[in-house]
Parts: C-alpha cells; structure tokens; sequence
C-alpha cells in the first residue's frame, strides 16, 4: 500500500494523536469526518477533496504541509487513491481506538537494558570473556606486542597522542616487572588524558562555543568554563554519580559550571529533553514529542512531564568577579541597553509611518510597475520591489488581479489600506488583553484576536519585517513597504536625521566606555 507511507511521512506528526485542526488522518473513518474545515475527501473525487486542495496549495486557506507541497508523485499517490475510492484495510483500529492510555507492558519492563546491572564474580576479568569467546569462535590471541608498540598504543589510546622518543627509550630501558604500570600512571596523571576523554562527553552534551545563529557568529561569553570543568572532571576521577548530580543540579552541589550541559545548549525545551534521556538514560524519547514511542516504552505523556521539569525553570549567572565589579559593569550595561531601546523605538515609527504613506500610494506603484503609468516621482527601491512582487503573477490571496487596471489599482490600495488598518486594532486589542490591570494583575486565559487568514497573507507580502528562504534563513525587508534601519537612513532628514546620528553616536560612546563583561557561569 502506497498511501499509508505518504501520510505517515508528511501528515501523522500533527493529524494523528495531535489531531490539529480537529482533524486526524490515521483511519478512513477520520478523514472522512475531518475537522473544523469539513471532511477532508469526496470518494471517487479527488479534486473536489479538501486533502488534494491543501497539499497542492490550491486552497484559498488550507496549505499544507507548512514546509511546502508534497512532491507529484505522492500528490498522485493520493489522486489515484481516492479517485478510486479511497480503500482503507478493514483491520486498522477506527481513530476512536487509538487514544486509549497508553500502559507500559511486563515485557518491555523486562527488557535487558532495563534491568541492574549484575555484581561480576571476582574473578570476572575482561581477560577472561575475551578468552571465552575466542575458544568459542577458533581463534588465538595474536602475538604479544613488543615495548614500542605497546606504549604507542597506549598512549594513542589514554591521551590521543604518540609517545616521545624518549618515553619509548625509557619504556624499553625500564626491565622492572610493573614497567608499563608506571607508563599507564604517568598517562592517567596526563592533563592530556581529561582532554581526550572529555572530548567524547562534550559530543553527548552538544557542546559548542557559539549559539547556533544560522545568520551571524554569536558565542556563548565563558562556554569553555562548562568545557574545561568536564576535562577537569576527567582528569581528577570524578565519580559518575557526581559527573551526572552536577549537570542535573549543579547549582545545589556546588558545582555550577556542570549546569553548562543545559546553559550552552538551543533555548529550546525539547532538546533538553532529548538530551537527558540520550546521555543519561540511553533512550530516544524525541520519537514521543508527537506520538508514544513506537520501540522504546516511552508514552508522549511521559515525555512532557519531563518537559514540565525544564519548562519550569529559568536561566540564571552566577558571578565570579567582586561586587563593586558587577555592578559597575550592569549599571553601564543598563545605560546601553535603554538607548538602544530608545532607538529601537524611534525606528519603529518611522517604519510603521513610512509603510502608511506608502500603502496610501499603492496604486501608483502598482501603475508604474504595469508600465500603466510613468514612475515620476516615486522610489526607485520601492518600485523594483512592487515590479518584482507583480511579476510573481500568483499569491497567496484573491485580491490581485492580472491584467492590472486603474480601478483594480484602486481597489487593491483601498484593501491593502484596510487591512492594515484592521492589524493595528487587533494588534492594539491584543496587547491590552494580554496586558496589566492595575486592579486584577495580569489577566490568565486571554483569549487572541488573529487576521483572516487571506488577509494576514497580503498584509504579510507589504508589511511583514522577514520571512523565510527556502534554506530556512530569514530574509529582511521582504515586505514591498518594509524597510528596516539602513533602509530607514535614506527617507530621514532635517531634525529626524540629527536626531538619529546624534543617538547613534551617543550609542557608540556608552559601548566603547562598556568594560568586558565579568567572569561568570550560566
């Protein structure tokens, strides 16, 4: 059956036990009921099914997947599916059977990996199971290994390095009977040796000096402290108890430069989730952010109860300079972080301002860009974008339409006009519902307004400040009427643009005078 993986693949994550959009697509009797929007196919008709209009994006509001359409083959897949009547195997479960809680059974309880590991008898040397399974198989040791090659293994091994040629001549000269006892020692006591075992742990942890940003180099300030603490770990044996105490809870042991293992990773819940199981329990649970594991006895409620543990706490440092040093540095830090806010404002309005007076001359941008009417007058950039956007010649709204005429023009300025209007009153709405009541506190259970879905689409290709290429990085001033900051210099002038220059520079004196920030662990 070919449907099933195309569904498995590209829908299961949100429409099975997620059900999103009240719609689930794990048992014909579910699609056929489908969710808020209808049932989600016609038998015998795949055209006039809901399922084939959102994954072709030719629906005016259903487009799925988010990541883009599935490709023609899998389209296909579908087509023919439910042009022919959209047959399901009478043995799946109906969706009303599968949201049974989920148990974990004795038999995954019983599991090898779950189970203590058993004391070894005295006598259980690594030797001695080697030597076991080497008779079981027909095979012999090879040969003894001379003095040099024995310490170049060794030392390849505990430390990732070669021997020196004098350690090789004072390995062979040394006849004593615990002779290589003393090179295994002296390679232990090796700050080489936590450098080189460390480095396997810090790929567990995901350690990394930066942030991942995809769109600058961003470093975590003291990351190698996190670093330097698991090589130091390494290096002074410290028990595995304690190794794992300090990472989960540093902060109540004393040991807060384990918390690394958490400070340095993405800011995102999930990961530290997957993270903590992967490196601590040996387990894949990342499998159950969306379902119950469908191998390891790992239900999605299991998962996010974890995942409350992490969402309940916060980021915190914890400084290692004098008090008289951190608050100079806060207090100058402060002063910074208020102008840039300041600024950040002003660029704000002159954004917004800026894309009303161009919104309130669509239609002449829309006219030049059809070669409908001369530019006289207008930008230049603005103009290429509106060029570029019409050249498109399809979008995700029905209020464009091709060939361009004046009144058309017209009407889509009254609509562009309106639409962003009606964003900046939901938007207003918003904030106040999602604000302080001076008498109540902060209001719990707000519910939020949201644009129509085709309108939010075309107020999106004018106004929005980013979206995303089809790598995944976000691209600016993307909106036809969006500029941001340099693209804001070029319309200022008079005491607008005295003003900006003056704060810039201003700006500029307060980070220069800005210490580097002091020691600390987060």
């Amino acid at each position: 059956m070919q449907v099933r993986p195309v569904l498995a693949k590209n829908c299961w994550a949100c429409h099975r036990q997620s059900a999103m959009g009240g719609l689930r697509l794990d048992s014909r009797e579910a699609i056929l009921k489908g969710g808020k929007s209808g049932p989600a196919l016609v038998e015998g008709k795949a055209d006039q099914s809901l399922l084939i209009q959102a994954i072709t994006h030719q629906h005016d509001k259903l487009k799925m997947p988010p990541s883009g359409k599935l490709p023609e083959a899998d389209v296909a897949v579908l087509r023919t599916w439910i042009d022919k009547g959209a047959f399901w195997p009478p043995s799946d479960k109906p969706a009303t059977e599968t949201s049974k809680e989920y148990t974990i059974t004795p038999e995954q309880r019983a599991f090898w990996s779950f189970q203590p590991v058993p004391k070894p008898a005295p006598d259980a040397t690594i030797d001695r199971f080697i030597s076991q399974r080497l008779n079981k198989e027909g095979l012999k040791p090879v040969a003894r290994a001379d003095k040099r090659t024995l310490i170049r293994r060794a030392s390849l091994d505990l430390i990732g390095l070669p021997p020196t040629t004098s350690e090789v001549d004072a390995f062979q000269a040394d006849q004593s009977p615990d002779a290589f006892a003393k090179v295994i020692d002296r390679l232990l006591a090796s700050t080489h040796y936590g450098e080189r075992w460390g480095r396997y742990w810090l790929d567990v942890a995901r350690y990394s000096d930066d942030k991942f940003n995809s769109t600058m180099e961003e470093l975590h300030p003291n990351a190698w402290r996190y670093r330097n603490w698991v090589i130091d770990a390494f290096n002074s044996d410290l028990p595995y108890d304690k190794f794992v105490k300090a990472q989960l809870a540093g902060d109540k042991i004393d040991q807060r430069a384990g918390l690394g293992f958490y400070a340095l990773s993405p800011e995102m819940q999930d990961d530290r989730v997957d993270a903590t199981s992967r490196g601590f329990l040996g387990l894949t649970v990342a499998c159950a952010t969306c379902h119950d594991h469908k191998f390891d006895p790992i239900p999605t409620k299991d998962f996010y109860s974890l995942q409350g543990v992490f969402s309940s706490t916060k980021f915190d440092e914890y400084s290692l300079a004098p008090k008289e040093v951190v608050d100079n540095w806060t207090a100058k830090k402060k002063q910074v972080d208020e102008l840039e806010k300041v600024n950040d404002r002003f660029y704000e309005k002159q954004r917004e301002m800026l894309a009303e007076i161009l919104a309130s001359q669509t239609a002449k941008y829309l006219l030049a860009a059809a070669k409908l009417e001369p530019a006289d007058g207008l930008d230049t950039q603005t103009l290429e974008r509106m060029a570029q956007y019409l050249a498109k010649g399809k979008w995700d709204h029905p209020w464009l339409k091709l060939p361009v005429t004046r009144e058309s023009a017209m009407e889509f300025q009254r609509q562009i006009v309106a639409i962003n209007e009606e964003k900046k009153r939901i938007d207003e709405k918003n904030l106040i519902t999602l604000g302080v009541d001076p008498d109540r506190g902060r209001i719990a259970g707000a519910t939020l307004e949201t644009l129509e879905h085709r309108k939010y689409m075309l107020w999106r290709d004018f106004f929005e400040r980013s979206t995303k290429d089809s790598a995944g990085f976000f691209k600016t001033d993307e909106g036809v009427f969006h500029y941001n900051k340099v693209g804001l210099e070029r319309w200022l002038e008079g005491a607008w643009k005295t003003y900006i220059k003056d704060q810039k520079a201003e700006l500029a004196r307060l980070k220069k005078g800005l210490p580097e920030k002091y020691p600390h662990c987060r």
